[in-house]
């Protein structure tokens, strides 16, 4: 039987602990990239909500009204500006998010663990897009619109069977 694995990663944001946690935790949905491969069904998700507090939920969204969906995860710690926990719902990940202040602003610091004998199917993904995703938009939120924003849904590819030769045409 295997072990508990880790992956962490980590950014710093130019705001402050407190900020920072808000922005993530609040403004999910606006950081979070809405593109046809970071949902688990992205034909029916209109929004990613994290709600507040020991046993909120972290919801891919389907239904506004009621704002229900796929449960991706379950609080399990949230103290504001320092700590945030969660355990997935959909595989054997359990994430922590920290917020530790620096001379620029915070440490975003996300450790995703996969518990013994555990599988991921998509808990670590918090580790490589928080990074990206969430540190771009702490740098520009102070300008940017409070709408979410959807990436294209369909996209168009040409194949070449000899690019090199077809690129010289």
């Amino acid at each position: 039987m295997n072990g508990p694995r880790s992956v962490s990663s980590q950014v710093e944001v130019g705001v402050d602990p407190n900020t920072a946690f808000s922005a993530f935790t609040d403004e999910m949905n606006l950081w979070w990239v809405r593109g046809p491969i970071n949902f688990f069904d992205s034909s029916r998700a209109v929004a990613v909500v994290c709600e507040p507090g020991v046993g909120g939920r972290i919801i891919e969204v389907y239904d506004e009204a009621t704002g229900e969906g796929l449960e991706l995860a379950r609080i399990c710690a949230w103290h504001p500006g320092e700590r945030l926990a969660w355990r997935s719902s959909v595989d054997d990940v359990e994430v922590e998010v920290s917020f530790e202040p620096t001379a620029n602003g915070t440490n975003v610091r996300v450790l995703a663990t996969i518990t013994a004998g555990g599988a991921d199917r998509g808990g670590t993904a918090w580790v490589r897009v928080v990074p990206a995703w969430f540190g771009a938009w702490c740098a520009r939120r102070d300008t940017a619109p409070r709408e979410a924003r959807d990436l294209a849904r369909l996209a168009a590819a040409v194949y070449y069977e000899r690019p090199a030769a077809a690129g010289r045409s």
